[in-house]
């Protein structure tokens, strides 16, 4: 899969927690994805995504990425699952 990251721009939000009263602060960077339709269909178009980042981690730079394989794990039911998703450059991709 093919992520386009087009700028180097961390959107910040923060949330009170109901429970706890904390604040939680959720920072994110805007994406594109190469994607199939649920048939397998590949879009015309990357979709819009959202690519969470941790609460130190730089955004990501401008570029073309693909998923990190350390984003995925095998869940209590063997069944392939996405943790925090997180990108490795591919470089000299064109778009």
């Amino acid at each position: 899969m093919k992520i386009e990251i087009p700028e180097a721009a961390a959107v910040e939000r923060t949330i009170r927690n109901r429970t706890t009263g904390k604040d939680m602060l959720f920072r994110e960077q805007t994406g594109y994805a190469s994607v199939s339709d649920r048939d397998g269909k590949p879009l015309r178009y990357p979709a819009k995504i959202v690519v969470p980042l941790a609460e130190t981690q730089a955004p990501y730079a401008p570029g073309f990425y693909s998923v990190a394989d350390e984003s995925f794990f095998v869940d209590e039911y063997d069944k392939l699952a996405v943790a925090r998703l997180k990108l490795v450059s591919l470089p000299g991709v064109k778009a």
